[in-house]
């Protein structure tokens, strides 16, 4: 009798438990209106600079749709432009020099989409880092699930000096 009533607990238990979970469905709205996502960063490593165009996709059908055919241009707070091309759909790049990649210097994106439609950024100071001191590591043991079998590896570290920020 006693394992009956136990058993009748568990069970009412996990009933409410089920009954208690609903389903959440936000009430978010299809878009009426064409919003465009641009994504991108200039680094301070020579190299190609990547920048990505697509338009946002409705929330029930996430995909990615690129937008293609863009002119896009980074310019820099010294005048120089540097055009990409598109070498994917929506994807696009530019190779800069180390000369034209500097800390303290500041960047836009400059897009003209295929409608006429004209995008611009603020522009943006790359900013420096802070100076590597040093960089070591350090062998260390760490319990695991057999204490008579600590895994061994090793810890690596940085340091900087990062006393301005």
């Amino acid at each position: 009798m006693h394992q009956i009533k136990i058993f009748l607990f568990i069970l009412l238990l996990i009933f409410e438990m089920v009954a208690c979970i609903e389903p959440y469905d936000p009430n978010i709205e299809s878009q009426t209106s064409t919003k465009i996502i641009v994504s991108g960063q200039v680094t301070d490593q020579e190299g190609y600079q990547y920048v990505s165009v697509s338009y946002v996709s409705q929330i029930e059908d996430p995909q990615y749709l690129p937008l293609n055919g863009c002119v896009i241009t980074i310019l820099d707070d010294e005048d120089n432009s540097f055009p990409l091309e598109e070498y994917e759909s929506g994807k696009y790049r530019v190779w800069m020099g180390a000369e034209n990649l500097k800390y303290g210097r500041a960047y836009q994106l400059d897009i003209y989409t295929t409608t006429g439609e004209e995008i611009k950024s603020n522009y943006d100071e790359m900013p420096s880092g802070p100076e590597m001191d040093s960089i070591y590591y350090v062998q260390e043991s760490i319990l695991s699930d057999d204490p008579e079998q600590p895994l061994q590896g090793i810890q690596f570290y940085i340091d900087v000096d990062a006393n301005d920020g």
